[in-house]
């Protein structure tokens, strides 16, 4: 064999080896990848990197190195060089020397090559016995890079990133920085969270409810025994246990809705049995705080927590899609895992899971993603998906197949919430069925209808749209997309937009929607395609006469021929249908579209019927067409739909029809036609009082009609009062259009901000004014009370229209109005700062009512009046009046005012001599309303005991015949007549003193009375001593509604500069139950309950009071509560005596809450406060503003003074409110000593360079009321008048074992003093007693029972002699020892 022979098979034969065994690993690992990954294609780069990382291990591997080592030894040693020849030349000179040399080991070549055969053939047997160990470590390494692509671990940034870029996507559409706030928004957070965000949300409703039935327990125990009063005590802990969670499962709404409505039960029961009455204050305090309770409970998003699934629906353009995101990013803000997805993004008929998973860019499987997102939300707190807007793009046909089984797929997973969004128009389309049928929670979303006044303000103000010169509660802007597409069409703009009809917002919507789609789709934002294109559609539908719907082909086809129609007409009607301007329907055939706003489809079709179709066809259309036509014809024909000439006679029945769409849909009229003013007029000569009251109260700011509020003010002036209640009160005061209309004029009048009033024309404002104004003589007790507000929030700016306001109304012949007139004018007086303008009001108010010296005979005329006089008096006003004209008495005569029962007995019917029920009812209602106690007509009324009998109760009158006296001025004087008004009287007839929502006419004319007569008796018994010493004069019995108060929601100037108050962070979980009642040394720094940093300013707090709880998360049938609360209130206490009051308190004690406090006041105005008569003679003079401070047994003999006064407005008092409210002012030393002011803001106090100096943080931010100080203010006052605070301070810990009335508790208190350093020095202590303690009172108290015993003896031997009192005295002691014993 050749040398080169072998040496080519021994390359071929290595070459061949590295082939074979490479070719083998590859082919390994390819195969195992692949039967482990299926046909689930992995990265290319990450396969790679695998191979590679493979081939360097086996390259590593000691078997080969073994291998190589030995052929390489082998064949380097007795081959190659075997053969291998050597030449060594060397040159010396000219000589060369060759040394040739030949080496040669002596193996045969044969026997080499088989030696390498052999070790070949070993390492080939070797690869084979250990393949089973290469193939485990290939799956090992490819499994986990499969594992690292298919599985999901979510994390907080995932949820993040997501949730930010679905939301970014919605593009201009959605701008969350602009949001209007969203009434329930705080409950929709809470109940995605099940935690304790529910807690706090329901927190004041459920200490209102634990904290009135607390006060009211010992009284129920009186009505109706102990027994039943336990029983409700057991439920409403029931209650509080299930609204006090740290979790929650879902079913506590439901069970909390049982809970009440079995105390609503139990009580019913006791009213039945005659226990209780509905006017009795035990019930109806109890009964309010539950119903608080469930009004929050029967919130849909509360509702929801009972379901792993909620459904929102409404209307296109209602805000869903903005309030979900809104919710989805506060979520993402607090860390809350949160997945915001948009449905339209669901496009294929396959499973929408397998497409969410594909879009989330997720690659494992369902389960599997599904599971990570249960596990996390185990952990992190629960999961919230999101779909938003389920049927937009071509979601309508894709979830009617697979939205239940959706749905479906996340029940196995319980800490998943699931949400989902749905436009619809009706409740007539197959998911309303679906929601009925499966009964799945859900909630209608309806836009701005709660607030559209003040959401329009936000938007227009938010977009810089200059605000306009007519008043802004456009029936259209309850739709958050129209109101925006306004907005955008007018941002920016320098003039007020105008007036705008419906077409006209319409039209511009349209304009605004083809700018947006010329950019989407490239085309010219000057080319109408959208305007040609809707236009197309809307004359098909009238010429096919298919009012609304078109097939999807024949809907392509149109597309097709309006010009510049881009070349993707799918995506462009797609388009459409996610913007919800077409609706896409489908059926059994086929898919079909209409319009998606009715009232842009109408006005699309109107636009075409308009121009030339003959009446007949124009009458056989929807009636949202029919609206829309008589708007538009008499653009297109300068006729009034109902002048058109007729085909016959058989149509004259469309003339009262056409009329009445004519009349309605006046508010969005820009002109009339002379028919137009024709018709108007005809209505107004025929006497329609109906027709004419409804045109003009839903049109109150247009001055260009024929009907007009000038109309209803020479309507409603020169008639009498019960003429008037007959045409004008009983229209308005029946919760239905009219006074719905009203209140929505008196909502906005009221919240409307200073700058929009600023702009509105005077002229249309005067008539919102005068409407407002003829609204005040309603029996609609909130339609009342909102208007007051409303007209004072309009005037309080307006010199020149309250001077008409008071000289138009003032003396008109209902004491209803014009009592609150000079109510109206009171407040605005109080909330004008102006010298100018509070003088003039007062000079016209005087001239009216004083002037004379015979002012009304009206208790609260005659108060409000004086008190305007009074307080331009303390302003320094230059009023021209006489000051004795002024004070009472205001009669000089006194003045008859008993009746006989013989006369009035006339007005009783009987019931069996009067055949017209409703008749007797309604007249009768008058007769037993008026009884009083003891009455010789019978059982007393409740207005009459309770109010009447109450009120006039001062003096030893005949109150019977004063209350006969009343009763024959209501028939004879006022002129009621049950003829007229007992239709009315009988549907709002109460026997509640209180709390009615419509009250009678008849009782309307009782107040009246009552008023009067009040003002008499007032008069008649000028200077009299009152018959017991704990009266008070009648005026405060009869003050309800506080004009002085703005009560105005959207107000908060001050919100975003100033702190609110916070309670200080408790450990609540520390050891045992008695352990952590021992452990209150565990309190947190007291600068934490005193002192805010706020830059630049500190803040002090000086008075609050706060409660906190926990409940125990065992499983026990009765889990422990856990509660703690806190009261702190400030002194103003002389240096010189601060270290005694210091000592006292820390001697004495607090224990008990018994120490000085200043408790709520009743009878005076909140801008009374500091200088009015009420305030003087019932707040100072009671000891209110300065007293000596008393602890335990002892008081200082020296006097301080209360940082702080409470007020206190009743929601029984004002139905402007939803529930009572308390506010803490500063004191009168505080606020004279520093000349603070009132701020138009109320709750907030002002500086005099304006600055805020202190304010109740509720009245500012809601939640716990606190009233803070500023700092540097409060220690230049210290500086100045040598003075200190202290705060004694009160803290209670208890717990409340399930089961048990008997709740353990420590009390701890003690003292904070500041001086003007402004250092906190305090000192607390715990008021348990020691058991040395304990053992020493028990010796005390054996040593005075001996000796008043032996006292007893010497006095019963007559050893000793003592006076009756002394002996009553010993009597008492005597018994309460003996009362220990037992």
């Amino acid at each position: 064999m050749s040398i080169t022979l072998i040496v080519i098979l021994l390359i071929v034969f290595i070459v061949l080896w590295f082939f074979i065994v490479h070719t083998f690993d590859i082919t390994l690992i390819k195969g195992v990848i692949k039967a482990i990954k299926g046909n689930v294609d992995l990265n290319k780069e990450e396969l790679k990197d695998a191979v590679k990382r493979f081939l360097e291990n086996r390259s590593l591997n000691r078997a080969h190195k073994l291998y190589f080592w030995a052929v390489t030894t082998i064949a380097g040693g007795n081959t190659i060089l075997s053969f291998a020849r050597g030449i060594l030349k060397v040159k010396q000179g000219e000589n060369t020397y060759q040394l040739d040399l030949l080496y040669d080991n002596g193996i045969p070549v044969w026997a080499v090559l088989i030696l390498i055969l052999l070790i070949t053939v070993c390492q080939c047997i070797f690869l084979y016995t250990s393949a089973k160990r290469y193939k485990a470590d290939i799956i090992s390494s490819a499994a986990a890079i499969i594992n690292d692509e298919l599985s999901f671990v979510p994390n907080q940034d995932w949820f993040r990133l997501k949730t930010e870029k679905a939301i970014s996507d919605l593009g201009r559409s959605i701008d969350l920085s602009i949001n209007f706030t969203y009434e329930y928004f705080d409950d929709a957070l809470a109940s995605t969270c099940r935690d304790n965000r529910i807690t706090k949300v329901f927190a004041d409703d459920i200490k209102e409810l634990y904290i009135g039935f607390s006060r009211e327990r010992e009284a129920l125990v009186n009505s109706i025994g102990e027994e039943l009063v336990q029983k409700i005590e057991v439920i409403i802990t029931e209650i509080r246990t299930l609204l006090t969670k740290t979790a929650y499962d879902g079913d506590e709404p439901k069970k909390v809705v049982d809970d009440i409505e079995e105390i609503d039960n139990l009580l019913l029961g006791c009213i039945r049995d005659q226990k209780l009455s509905y006017s009795d204050y035990k019930f109806t305090k109890i009964h309010a705080s539950l119903g608080k309770v469930r009004e929050r409970t029967d919130n849909p998003w509360i509702q929801s927590m009972s379901s792993q699934v909620f459904i929102i629906n409404g209307q296109g353009g209602c805000g869903k899609t903005h309030l979900l995101a809104k919710l989805s990013s506060a979520r993402i803000e607090r860390n809350l895992p949160t997945i915001f997805f948009l449905g339209k993004l669901i496009t294929d008929m396959e499973n929408p899971m397998s497409q969410i998973l594909t879009i989330l860019d997720i690659n494992c499987k369902k389960e599997t993603f599904l599971k990570a997102l249960d596990a996390y939300g185990q952990k992190n707190g629960r999961v919230l998906m999101v779909v938003d807007g389920i049927n937009e793009g071509k979601g309508l046909s894709i979830w009617k197949s697979h939205l239940l089984s959706f749905i479906n797929e996340f029940k196995p997973y319980t800490h998943i919430s699931l949400i989902l969004s749905v436009r619809t128009i009706s409740d007539h389309n197959w998911f309303s069925k679906f929601i009925t049928q499966q009964q799945f929670p859900s909630y209608r979303h309806r836009g701005f209808e709660q607030n559209t006044t003040g959401a329009v303000e936000y938007m227009f103000r938010s977009f810089n749209v200059p605000l306009s010169s007519w008043p802004l509660f456009k029936r259209e802007f309850t739709n958050p997309l129209l109101l925006t597409l306004f907005c955008r069409t007018h941002s920016g703009e320098k003039t007020p937009p105008k007036f705008e009809g419906k077409l006209e917002i319409i039209h511009n919507y349209i304009k605004h929607f083809n700018e947006r789609l010329a950019e989407s789709f490239s085309y010219s934002s000057q080319s109408p395609v959208l305007q040609l294109a809707l236009k197309a559609l809307g004359r098909e539908m009238v010429n096919e006469n298919n009012r609304w719907l078109l097939k999807r082909e024949k809907v392509i086809v149109l597309f097709g021929n309006v010009v510049g129609m881009p070349q993707r007409k799918d995506a462009y009607l797609d388009a459409l249908v996610d913007e919800g301007v077409l609706n896409e329907n489908e059926d059994s055939e086929g898919i079909s579209y209409s319009f998606g706003y009715d009232t842009i489809g109408a006005y699309l079709k109107g636009e075409v019927l308009a121009e030339k179709v003959p009446f007949e066809q124009l009458t056989n259309q929807s009636e949202s067409v029919l609206e829309a036509l008589t708007d538009l014809i008499p653009q297109y024909r300068g006729k009034e739909f109902f002048e058109l000439p007729r085909p016959a006679a058989n149509f004259d029945f469309y003339d009262d029809y056409l009329v009445d769409l004519f009349l309605k849909g006046l508010p969005t009229r820009t002109n009339l036609t002379s028919g137009g003013v024709r018709i108007l007029g005809e209505i107004f000569e025929a006497k329609d009082y109906n027709t004419i009251i409804n045109v003009i109260v839903n049109n109150p700011f247009r001055t260009d009609f024929p009907l007009s509020v000038d109309t209803l003010d020479d309507l409603l002036t020169p008639m009498e009062m019960a003429k008037r209640d007959e045409v004008w009160t009983q229209a308005i005061s029946t919760p239905y259009e009219l006074s719905g209309s009203l209140l929505n004029l008196a909502q906005w009048g009221w919240s409307a901000s200073p700058g929009m009033l600023q702009s509105i024309d005077k002229e249309s404002l005067k008539n919102v004014v005068h409407l407002l104004a003829w609204s005040l003589s309603t029996t609609y007790i909130e339609l009342r009370d909102k208007s007051s507000r409303a007209l004072i929030n309009i005037l309080k700016n307006e010199k020149d229209l309250i001077i008409d306001f008071i000289k138009c109304f003032g003396l008109v012949n209902d004491p209803y109005i014009t009592e609150r007139v000079f109510a109206v004018s009171f407040g605005c007086c109080t909330g004008n700062a102006s010298k100018e303008y509070v003088t003039a009001v007062t000079q016209l108010v005087y001239d009216i009512v004083f002037k004379e010296g015979n002012p009304p005979e009206h208790i609260l005329i005659r108060d409000y009046a004086k008190c305007i006089v009074d307080y331009s008096v303390t302003l320094g006003c230059g009023i021209n009046y006489q000051p004795e004209l002024v004070k009472p008495p205001y009669a000089n005569v006194k003045k008859g005012v008993y009746v006989p029962t013989d006369e009035i007995l006339k007005y009783e019917l009987k019931y069996d001599q009067v055949e017209d029920k409703q008749l007797l009812t309604a007249q009768n209602n008058i007769m037993h309303s008026m009884r009083t106690e003891y009455s010789s007509r019978g059982m007393y009324g409740d207005f009459g005991r309770y109010v009447f009998q109450s009120a006039l109760d001062n003096w030893s009158d005949d109150i019977e015949q004063i209350s006969n006296f009343g009763i024959k001025m209501i028939f004879e004087e006022f002129g009621y007549d049950a003829k007229v008004f007992k239709g009315f009287d009988g549907r709002h007839s109460s026997w509640e003193r209180y709390g009615n929502k419509i009250e009678r006419i008849g009782k309307k004319y009782q107040w009246i009375a009552l008023y009067r007569i009040a003002a008499i008796l007032d008069d008649n018994h000028y200077g009299e001593e009152f018959d017991r010493s704990w009266n008070v004069p009648t005026i405060y019995h009869l003050r309800r509604f506080d004009p002085t108060i703005m009560m105005n929601p959207d107000i908060r100037d001050y919100t975003t500069s100033l702190p609110a108050y916070r309670v200080p962070e408790y450990d609540m979980s520390f050891g045992t139950e008695n352990e952590w009642m021992m452990a209150w040394k565990k309190m947190p720094p007291i600068s934490h309950y005193l002192e805010y940093k706020n830059k630049p300013d500190n803040w002090i707090c000086l008075h609050a009071y706060y409660t906190v709880s926990s409940i125990s998360n065992d499983d026990t049938a009765y889990p422990i509560e856990r509660e703690l609360w806190s009261f702190i209130q400030a002194f103003l206490v002389d240096k010189e005596h601060r270290k005694e009051m210091c000592e006292l308190i820390d001697k004495e004690g607090l224990s008990g809450r018994n120490s000085t406090e200043n408790h709520e006041t009743e009878y005076s105005y909140y801008r009374e406060y500091y200088w009015s008569e009420s305030y003087k003679t019932q707040i100072e003079a009671h000891g209110y503003t300065e007293c000596e401070y008393n602890a335990g047994r002892r008081d200082t003999l020296y006097k301080v003074q209360p940082s702080y006064l409470l007020y206190d407005i009743s929601e029984y008092a004002d139905a402007s409110i939803n529930s009572s409210r308390e506010m803490i002012l500063p004191s009168p030393y505080l606020f004279n000593g520093l000349n603070l002011r009132f701020s138009v803001t109320d709750g907030v106090w002002l500086a005099e360079d304006g600055s805020v100096a202190c304010y109740d943080s509720y009245w500012v931010h809601g939640g716990h009321a606190g009233l803070f100080f500023r700092k540097d203010l409060l220690l230049r006052y210290l500086h100045e008048n040598a003075k200190c605070i202290v705060w004694p301070v009160l803290m209670e810990r208890m717990y409340k074992p399930g089961g048990r009335t008997y709740w353990p508790r420590i009390q701890v208190g003690g003292y904070v003093w500041m001086g003007e350093d402004g250092v906190l020095h305090h000192k607390f202590r715990s008021y348990e007693p020691t058991e040395l303690q304990k053992k020493w009172k028990k010796i005390q108290s054996k040593y005075h029972k001996l000796l008043r015993r032996g006292r007893k003896k010497l006095v019963e031997k007559g050893l000793i002699k003592i006076s009756l009192h002394e002996q009553l005295d010993m009597l008492s002691e005597m018994g309460d020892y003996e009362d220990d014993n037992d």
